[in-house]
């Protein structure tokens, strides 16, 4: 398996809200799509929250008063790996 970074020059969390956050970043040269996952910050494992094609991407599953971590990768061919990449808040 080859393993490639893709580079977001923009991955950023915005909109946040009680019940959502939108996460937005700018195209990466050959992807073909985005895995964002999210989590309690006390919690050990993400959850997936989605896997589009574009951005920007909502994710509404929160409960008020906790905090979150997110993260995103983009997606290509089966036998290349992306790593994930964090966003920066605004």
């Amino acid at each position: 398996m080859k393993t490639i970074r893709f580079l977001f020059t923009t991955l950023v969390l915005t909109g946040v809200i009680a019940s959502y956050a939108t996460v937005s970043w700018s195209p990466v040269t050959n992807a073909t799509g985005y895995k964002v996952e999210y989590k309690k910050a006390t919690d050990a494992e993400f959850v997936v929250a989605g896997s589009p094609t574009h951005s920007p991407f909502s994710v509404t599953e929160f409960d008020f008063g906790n905090v979150y971590e997110f993260r995103a990768k983009a997606t290509a061919a089966a036998n290349i790996h992306a790593e994930y990449a964090v966003p920066n808040a605004e």
